[in-house]
């Protein structure tokens, strides 16, 4: 794209496309810019296919629809449909959306679609400026401008997109060049209507502003992204599914399920739908159809970890331990690298009462993932049960290397010092187990049996009625808070 433009902007191509020829006497600077571009890019296209492993990147029929395509004739018309479709994104940039696939736009497989006559008139008019350019070097500028950085997007590759805003910007520039050419030659002609053409302008420039500070404020939080973008692809299973999940994570439930539906009814072989649908079915204690929707989610994709994961946990709280165990070893088979499907093997022997094994699923998670709070946790309290406090005493003090500020840490390391006669040290732990989760009534009420055991009725009182404040419902702690007024 750079070498077409170094030639354009810097030799004159106009008299020389009369006589449909290449100027083969290029200045020494051109020259030399273009011998420097040159080995970037190919710099640049051989790191690119490094990070990819030289393997040409695979799509499926869902990213692209139009490239997917079999028939000669969908394909050519579809795509011209979407050049179309791009320039008017460029000239009226109302219909914006932050995806295009999935069903956003339908194939063009016949010429009595309606939308012909859009690729008819794009054409035509298309066709016209390219020939009116041929006697304009500025105007041919502003056309290379416009087509040449659409030219890797403009389906002589197979994509993994339909439409992307993105590679619209440079090709914007080239139009905004064309729409300044055009006021120029509108001045020449019609020189009385000077005020006229201005105010026109000014209205324009107002409208296109506020079109993009609108736009700019739509993306400021997904909530108006997937809204706006629902509004412009309303068939668009994605948009559907990120509403789902946003709902999700809202803990907006019936919200999540009707999102989700929707996406899958809109493409019904949409495995991450489908997984995520059989996840919030596990949430509200449906194993049996979880169970089922996670099965579809694998046999749509089967090279899909995740699926297999939560498949795993699903079949291990319906007691299904060796299909739990089979799912879990496909997804570390389809990514070696998963801590959090270790852990949850971890959690699956620990319920087929192999400690063992556990504690080596949990180490091999807290090896990957330092981090791994859970894991920790889990550990952690493996050791405590199994009453090695001073393991429990080491384990967390390296756990707290790499997570500084884990409640449940400083928690876990609290009792085991309290365990080990260690009042003070375990009275500071839990102090600052508080001070990290101060509604964690738990952690009152144990610094309370704390000071209980060290003879201090008046502090354990003070602490067991903080918890009791947090939590009146703790039954445990108003029993021990009864028990030290009698004394």
């Amino acid at each position: 794209m750079a070498i077409a433009c170094e030639i354009i902007l810097n030799t004159n191509l106009t008299q020389k496309m009369r006589n449909w020829r290449i100027p083969l006497n290029f200045p020494a600077k051109v020259f030399k810019r273009i011998v420097v571009l040159l080995t970037f890019f190919t710099l640049l296209c051989v790191f690119r296919l490094w990070i990819i492993d030289f393997k040409s990147p695979s799509f499926r029929v869902m990213d692209n629809p139009v490239a997917a395509s079999e028939s000669f004739l969908t394909k050519s018309l579809s795509q011209m449909y979407l050049y179309a479709l791009n320039y008017w994104i460029i000239l009226c940039p109302d219909w914006l959306s932050f995806d295009w696939a999935l069903g956003s736009i339908s194939l063009v497989d016949t010429f009595l679609d309606a939308r012909f006559l859009s690729i008819v008139i794009f054409w035509a008019f298309f066709l016209g400026l390219i020939w009116t350019s041929l006697n304009s070097p500025k105007q041919l500028t502003a056309l290379s401008l416009i087509v040449i950085p659409f030219l890797p997007a403009c389906g002589i590759i197979k994509l993994g997109f339909v439409i992307a805003e993105r590679v619209l910007y440079i090709p914007s520039i080239g139009h905004c060049f064309l729409i300044c050419l055009g006021i120029q030659k509108l001045l020449e002609i019609a020189p009385k209507a000077k005020k006229l053409i201005a105010i026109a302008v000014i209205l324009f420039g107002v409208i296109f502003v506020a079109r993009t500070r609108i736009r700019a404020n739509e993306w400021t939080t997904e909530e108006l992204l997937f809204s706006s973008a629902l509004r412009v692809c309303p068939n668009n299973a994605k948009v559907h599914y990120n509403i789902a999940r946003l709902a999700t994570d809202r803990g907006e439930k019936e919200r999540a399920f009707r999102f989700y539906h929707q996406a899958i009814d809109l493409f019904p072989e949409y495995e991450s739908a489908i997984m995520n649908l059989g996840n919030l079915y596990r949430e509200i204690g449906d194993f049996h159809e979880a169970e089922k929707l996670l099965l579809r989610s694998v046999e749509l994709l089967e090279e899909f970890p995740a699926a297999w994961m939560n498949l795993g946990i699903v079949q291990a709280a319906l007691k299904k331990y060796n299909n739990s165990l089979e799912s879990y070893q496909r997804a570390l088979k389809y990514r070696k690298f998963y801590p959090t499907c270790l852990y949850n093997m971890g959690n699956l022997f620990i319920e087929m009462k192999n400690t063992s094994m556990a504690h080596r699923y949990w180490s091999e998670a807290i090896a990957l993932n330092p981090r791994h709070e859970k894991a920790w946790a889990n550990i952690l309290a493996l050791l405590d049960n199994e009453g090695k406090t001073e393991e429990v005493v080491k384990m967390s003090a390296i756990a707290l290397q790499h997570i500084p500020n884990d409640p449940a840490i400083f928690f876990t390391r609290a009792n085991a010092f309290g365990k080990m006669g260690d009042f003070q040290e375990s009275e500071r732990l839990f102090l600052r187990a508080i001070e990290l989760r101060p509604d964690y009534a738990m952690y009152y009420a144990n610094l309370g049996v704390l000071y209980h055991r060290w003879q201090k009725p008046v502090k354990a009182a003070e602490w067991y009625r903080k918890a009791l404040k947090v939590d009146p419902n703790l039954r445990s702690v108003r029993e021990n808070l009864s028990k030290l007024q009698k004394k």
